[in-house]
């Protein structure tokens, strides 16, 4: 499973430092959104994307309807990735990536949906966004 954390400014790379201290190695790939590198963000995103199409593609992002977000759900429709092999989990932080990065070699995407669906179910609040097929 490929993961990537997505955000605006320097987030996605701070969580990504903060990570190296729980991990050897962290197979995490952190892109950021700032305005002078805009179209440099989106082309790393694509590529990362592009080059996973054939793995689990979880991509953590800082907040629901961000730029961060609006780029990754876009990058998922132009590689036709379904919500079967990927999924958006909002509200980027270091105990959610620590968490899923320990994981993510030993469930799949749909595993992970499941969890944070049930525990909305429940009522504890837990931002996830599905993937939608383009009409």
């Amino acid at each position: 499973m490929k993961m990537l954390l997505v955000s605006e400014e320097n987030v996605a790379k701070a969580v990504a430092k903060t990570m190296n201290h729980y991990f050897k190695e962290v197979d995490a790939e952190a892109i950021t959104f700032e305005p002078e590198n805009y179209q440099k963000s989106v082309a790393q995103l694509e590529k990362a994307i592009a080059d996973n199409t054939d793995k689990e593609i979880l991509i953590l992002v800082d907040v629901f309807g961000s730029v961060a977000y609006i780029e990754a759900r876009i990058a998922l429709e132009k590689f036709g990735v379904n919500e079967d092999s990927a999924l958006i989990i909002c509200g980027l932080s270091v105990p959610m990536a620590v968490k899923l990065h320990n994981f993510k070699e030993m469930v799949s995407v749909q595993y992970i949906r499941t969890v944070y669906e049930e525990h909305d179910r429940l009522g504890y609040s837990l931002p996830i966004r599905k993937i939608r097929k383009s009409a």
